[in-house]
């Protein structure tokens, strides 16, 4: 069996009670992205790049600690959410259904450089490119920190497989 990516399969779904948070809406890309940190396949992340991690893989490929990670997986936020959420510390993050996911436990609420971050992601600032449109389409700040998983959206194929498979790793 192969190790997880960074040597441990990360599972960030816990029993949080998220009553009273403060809460934000998220795209449904972003909600899968959550859901992806917290099954393990975006493993070693335990939630959304700190500062650190963010500049680290702009610049190197590569997370703080060493470990290869090229496209940062991030948050962003306006200015005025950013602000907020530092203030709360702990954020409930709902699906575009409206359905509380995840909370997310910030750790960090930065600025960033969209230029030099598609630059750095992918090799170039030409609108043209997808991944450099969506950098320039992001809002102006990021935020950072591990986040638990506490609503599993609806039961299909591929949400049975990935629990068949995290079963079988915990077996070996």
């Amino acid at each position: 069996m192969i190790n997880a990516h960074g040597g441990k399969l990360v599972n960030r779904v816990k029993d949080v009670d998220p009553s009273g948070l403060m809460s934000i809406d998220i795209s449904a890309d972003l909600a899968n992205d959550v859901e992806n940190i917290a099954d393990g396949i975006f493993s070693p992340l335990e939630g959304f790049l700190n500062q650190q991690d963010f500049e680290s893989v702009i610049s190197k490929g590569r997370l703080a600690n060493g470990i290869a990670w090229t496209i940062p997986t991030v948050l962003d936020v306006d200015d005025d959410t950013g602000k907020k959420m530092k203030e709360a510390g702990d954020v409930l993050l709902k699906n575009p259904d409206g359905t509380g996911i995840a909370v997310l436990h910030v750790e960090d609420v930065y600025s960033y450089d969209k230029q030099a971050t598609a630059n750095g992601v992918y090799g170039t600032n030409d609108d043209s490119h997808p991944g450099v449109a969506k950098t320039n389409s992001m809002k102006d700040f990021l935020v950072g920190g591990k986040i638990d998983y506490i609503q599993r959206q609806n039961e299909t194929e591929i949400r049975k497989h990935r629990n068949n498979i995290r079963h079988q790793c915990s077996t070996y």
